[in-house]
């Protein structure tokens, strides 16, 4: 079992890298809109209306149970405190700390519980606020230590597992009960991190690309299919499932579909800069390197209309541009683990690098209109072939029944 010395170095919660922060249009996906967990953003005065409604859920979580729940929270304050940016919480005391840990961390168990059940009617805020809670509780530094909530529940048990499973965007899989919480070795750091793990999905095998090849040969979505490669949305939603299978002369690559909204982009740019943050201790650059392999085929709103029609990229946002420009910005900042899209990137040259495939691809395509007009024109021809030699087997055969030979 881990020391408490060991878990505090694990579960640093950091701040926003200034470097994603510059960006203005972005700056604010990084804060909360409603609701502030922990010390980062306390005490700011346009979140100062949750504090009471804060307690009042607390109070409904802790019930018969304040007492046992306060001691489980005072076993684990310090080494909490030491998991925050320190020059913030010279204001605090030990009891003000203590204390905001009980109340933020119950207030998250008592949302979680209630949206597990279905049932936040007695949720002491309005049902138009839930979402914001919702999109506040999965941003960096607006974590608890994964350690704080797993103590509470050694008091009162809520099923965080099947929240994460629900939470929109979240991959679904049959596995889904088989494969929780067993993915990372020793102990969790936050609700974010685990919510990106399973994002991210099972873990592959990666190869290495062969030194001076050619590694990039196309720039947009609309370029691929134009050369003959259908995109199609994945069987998966798992982040780390993008395939390309080569046929004869299409081919196929598969994508987890997507959704683009005002919830999965706050995320999925506090999941980047955690990665920034914590790098290959947290098992890679995993959603930022998706981002980045995504953004080579959105180069402008025709891409993003081609994602959408192959039914991968689902846009909430209102415009296409909109999508387009959100992946087109983030990316220009980062500096992505690029190795786990190698072998889907290099199947992808072999198969543009090819002097027969695409040619005959674009001719058929540009004859024919379509890969099915195009079979069907084969077909009907290889029908047209056998007709005509059965044709001439039947007249040949009834030629030498009439007339047989002599010998």
């Amino acid at each position: 079992m881990a020391s408490l010395s060991e878990i505090n170095a694990w579960c640093r919660i950091p701040r926003v890298p200034d470097l994603l922060r510059k960006n203005e249009k972005h700056a604010k996906m990084f804060d909360p809109a409603v609701v502030p967990i922990g010390p980062y953003h306390r005490g700011k005065s346009h979140l100062s209306e949750m504090e009471g409604h804060k307690k009042e859920a607390a109070t409904a979580f802790a019930g018969a149970n304040t007492n046992a729940l306060c001691n489980k929270v005072s076993e684990v304050a310090d080494t909490c405190r030491d998991c925050y940016d320190r020059s913030l919480l010279l204001l605090m005391s030990k009891d003000e700390f203590t204390r905001m840990l009980f109340i933020d961390g119950c207030f998250i168990l008592q949302f979680i519980d209630r949206f597990v059940r279905n049932d936040m009617k007695d949720f002491p805020v309005s049902a138009h606020l839930h979402g914001f809670i919702l999109r506040d509780m999965f941003l960096l530094e607006n974590q608890l230590p994964y350690l704080l909530l797993e103590k509470l529940m050694e008091v009162k048990r809520v099923d965080i597992d099947t929240f994460l499973d629900s939470v929109p965007g979240t991959p679904k899989r049959k596995t889904q009960t088989e494969n929780r919480g067993k993915s990372i070795e020793g102990p969790h750091r936050h609700i974010l991190a685990r919510l990106q793990e399973l994002q991210l999905g099972p873990r592959g095998e990666t190869s290495q690309l062969p030194w001076k090849r050619s590694w990039l040969s196309f720039r947009s979505a609309r370029e691929l299919v134009r050369a003959g490669i259908a995109i199609k949305p994945g069987e998966t939603n798992f982040l780390r499932e993008v395939k390309f299978e080569p046929g004869p002369v299409w081919g196929r690559l598969s994508l987890p579909p997507i959704v683009i909204d005002d919830l999965t982009r706050p995320r999925l740019l506090n999941m980047i800069a955690f990665e920034m943050c914590s790098g290959s201790t947290d098992g890679g650059y995993g959603v930022m390197s998706f981002v980045w392999f995504l953004n080579l085929l959105i180069d402008h709103a025709d891409d993003v209309k081609e994602l959408r029609e192959a039914g991968v990229l689902v846009n909430m946002l209102g415009s296409d541009e909109e999508v387009a420009e959100f992946f087109n910005e983030t990316v220009a900042d980062l500096l992505p683990d690029q190795q786990p899209y190698y072998p889907v990137i290099n199947n992808i040259n072999d198969y543009r690098n090819n002097k027969f495939r695409v040619p005959l691809y674009r001719m058929l395509h540009r004859r024919f209109g379509s890969p099915w007009a195009a079979i069907a024109f084969l077909v009907a021809f290889v029908l047209l072939v056998l007709t005509v030699v059965q044709t001439v087997y039947t007249a040949i055969q009834t030629h030498y029944t009439i007339h047989p030979p002599t010998k």
